[in-house]
């Protein structure tokens, strides 16, 4: 800021984003705001750029290794309450936090300190490794020796390691140095009244250590530690791909300014700035080819790597990359606006949204950490009654780190995750997991015809009626964006006619009045009908029907489901297609009509699918029980339906069913699984047969088969 109407514009500029007071000094290029909600200085922020304003704010990414949604959410509240922090992004997929700060109010230090108490195992990116966590796997090698020789000491009288007191400080330091995340998680669960599983192994393994039994605890940590970094690493293999296949913008471009090239970050670039990309680059925003031409790899649009001729006029997108060649860019939409910043939008909500199946593993999970304490001081006093409280500790420790809530909490989601991961390498985005539920239930599935069966350019093979007609016909038709008007005019002509009060009547047709005279186009039976000032005439019109439409009825069908067509199209073409397609249909339907239909059918059949447009098909598409989206457009923000086929290839419909179908079969799976596990193991602990070793063994393999069973 310069003077003090630059001041005066900013403090305009943050009052209409909802912020009521505000204090801005140009001197000191400061503006001091209170709000109620963090969230709104972020759209402050943007909007000030968008002024040409330079915000200085701090940033920190953190990535966490052994995390909960719950420990997260609890943690970001947290954040948000310390003055000075701007804003929390979270990225459920990676495990991060990016955190934004005004350095004037707090410090990095303060907001790492914070995490740091909290006691989850964390990376700060970007950092050397100095003052990063220990990874879980090195505390494993790090209490591996020591626990070795409490082993060799106890069971085979090794000197000196047969020591008593030379065990136990042995096995104190795995349990408190080793051990330590595990330990001040389980701590800090119990002091909030929120214990968790991390709290089950604290207090199965202090018991443990306090009785003096330093072989068991020793290897109950051991055990512990190696199952949760064999766990997280494969869960971060999975996520990681997930995230690598949203992660599509490259963090600096090459921009023209002033006639010379500059380096700016990717969040720099405004809309109309001219990007150059060069052979081996990734595209960095959404927009159309200025100058150049180049083979580009729009995997991360269509899920094909193949690479695609592309030159001067036509639209690239953002994470694209340029195999060969060289283009200049004009900028149409840049970050979160572009089809990669829609795709990551929706895959991270995806990954938030939370279906039926994992809301009720969430309410299990949230009550079997005290039930596990309950059936601990059950057995306890169970064996003190009988006698032998030696063993009904031991009995009471085996129940304690046997139990895996663990196991539950990452059913659902992962196998989620992969279900994700696995539809983004086709090309397939789902909004809504929920869709991916119901899946086994669905009966049958609809669909759309003009352009999800057939090509959606139809075309006039024949007019019957009076010539003159024509031009005023045509005029009216140019107006609309509809495929038959477009047939109509393609077909006509341009004609020099002005047109004057034009009106859409949605799933009927157009009209207007065209150099005085009324004009009408609407559907006939198997025609489309022309009306000037009361003469008709009839537009014969035909839609190729795309070659994988007969592969997809017949793959659907051998899949047990019932294929109908729901059109908003007259019955003599809805037929045609529905004949050649051996499918039954409904014609004539308007957007609301096929909103009926779909219930019809589902109180017939069952549960419904529908494929159509992502735009016109809205109601349908919200109506219905998996709403599968054919999206042409590249904006994910507009495109209604649960699951969305980017590329507009209705061959992935089967592939949908199938993923889908997998996922909800893997993710049942892994929940009798859990069930299963815990039903069984834990009341066989309370007797005693299993000792605390291995219970710790049998934990960390619950959770490594959850794993496993999701990604295979």
């Amino acid at each position: 800021m310069t003077c003090e109407s630059c001041a005066r514009s900013v403090e305009s500029i943050l009052k209409s984003k909802g912020i009521k007071e505000v204090k801005v000094d140009f001197s000191s290029g400061r503006a001091l705001v209170y709000l109620e909600e963090p969230e709104s200085i972020l759209s402050a922020i943007k909007e000030l750029k968008g002024f040409g304003y330079s915000i200085s704010y701090g940033e920190v990414v953190v990535r966490f290794q052994d995390i909960g949604q719950e420990e997260i959410k609890k943690l970001v509240e947290d954040l948000l309450k310390v003055e000075g922090v701007i804003g929390v992004e979270v990225e459920n997929i990676s495990r991060r936090l990016f955190i934004k700060f005004s350095p004037l109010q707090v410090s990095e230090g303060k907001i790492i300190k914070l995490i740091k108490d909290r006691g989850f195992p964390y990376e700060i990116e970007g950092e050397s490794s100095k003052g990063r966590e220990i990874s879980l796997f090195h505390r494993f090698l790090i209490g591996f020796v020591p626990t070795l020789l409490v082993l060799l000491g106890h069971h085979f009288h090794l000197k000196p390691f047969d020591n008593h007191i030379l065990q136990g400080i042995l096995a104190s330091f795995v349990v408190f140095f080793a051990g330590y995340p595990i330990i001040k998680s389980g701590i800090g669960g119990f002091l909030k009244f929120s214990p968790n599983m991390n709290s089950l192994i604290t207090l199965g393994s202090l018991s443990a250590l306090i009785s003096m039994n330093f072989e068991p605890v020793s290897v109950i940590i051991l055990l512990v530690l190696l199952g949760k970094s064999v766990e997280e690493r494969m869960r971060e293999r999975v996520y990681k791909e997930l995230g690598s296949l949203i992660e599509g913008i490259p963090r600096f471009a090459n921009v023209l300014r002033d006639g010379g090239v500059v380096k700016l970050y990717a969040e720099e670039i405004s809309e109309g700035d001219v990007v150059v990309v060069k052979s081996g680059e990734r595209i960095p925003v959404d927009g159309r080819v200025l100058r150049g031409e180049g083979e580009v790899s729009m995997a991360v649009l269509t899920g094909e790597f193949e690479g695609v001729k592309i030159s001067e006029g036509e639209r690239v997108f953002a994470g694209s990359v340029l195999i060969s060649g060289y283009l200049e860019v004009v900028a149409e939409k840049v970050g979160e606006d572009t089809f990669v910043g829609n795709l990551k939008k929706a895959v991270l909500s995806a990954q938030d949204e939370k279906g039926k199946i994992q809301t009720l593993a969430d309410k299990i999970s949230a009550r079997f950490t005290w039930g596990v304490l309950l059936f601990a001081i059950l057995t306890l006093i169970f064996w003190g009654f009988m006698g032998n409280f030696a063993r009904g500790l031991y009995s009471a420790i085996s129940v304690m780190v046997i139990a895996c809530p663990c196991a539950l909490g990452i059913a659902t989601p992962l196998a989620m995750a992969v279900g994700i991961s696995r539809a983004i390498k086709r090309g397939i985005v789902i909004k809504h997991p929920q869709a991916l539920e119901n899946a086994k239930d669905i009966k049958v599935v609809c669909f759309d015809k003009t352009g999800t069966l057939t090509e959606g350019r139809p075309y006039v093979v024949k007019f019957e009626g009076e010539s003159w007609i024509l031009p005023y016909i045509s005029s009216l038709a140019e107006k609309s964006s509809h495929p038959y008007s477009k047939a109509i005019y393609k077909f006509v002509g341009s004609s020099p006619y002005k047109v004057e009060n034009f009106r859409e009547i949605v799933g009927l047709g157009i009209e207007g009045d065209v150099d005085g005279k009324r004009v009408r186009i609407e559907k006939g039976e198997g025609w489309i009908r022309g009306v000037v000032d009361g003469v008709e005439g009839k537009f014969f019109v035909e839609d190729e029907i795309k070659e994988s439409a007969f592969k997809v009825v017949e793959s659907l069908k051998g899949m047990g489901l019932k294929v109908f067509i729901i059109s908003g199209d007259n019955e003599g073409n809805t037929k045609r297609v529905a004949e050649k397609l051996k499918v039954e249909y409904f014609a004539n339907l308007s957007p609301y009509g096929k909103v009926e239909k779909v219930r019809e059918l589902r109180e017939r059949f069952g549960k419904v699918a529908f494929v159509g447009d992502g735009i016109n098909d809205a109601p349908v598409l919200s109506e219905s029980d998996m709403g599968i989206a054919v999206g042409r457009a590249t904006d994910l923000a507009i495109l209604s339906g649960d699951i969305i086929i980017v590329r507009g290839d209705i061959e992935l419909v089967p592939e949908i069913i199938k993923i889908a179908r997998k996922t909800r079969s893997r993710i049942l799976q892994n929940l009798f699984w859990a069930f299963l596990y815990n039903s069984l193991l834990i009341p066989t602990a309370m007797t005693g047969f299993i000792p605390p070793e291995l219970s710790a063994f049998a934990m960390g393999m619950s959770s490594i088969t959850v794993v496993l069973n999701s990604i295979r």
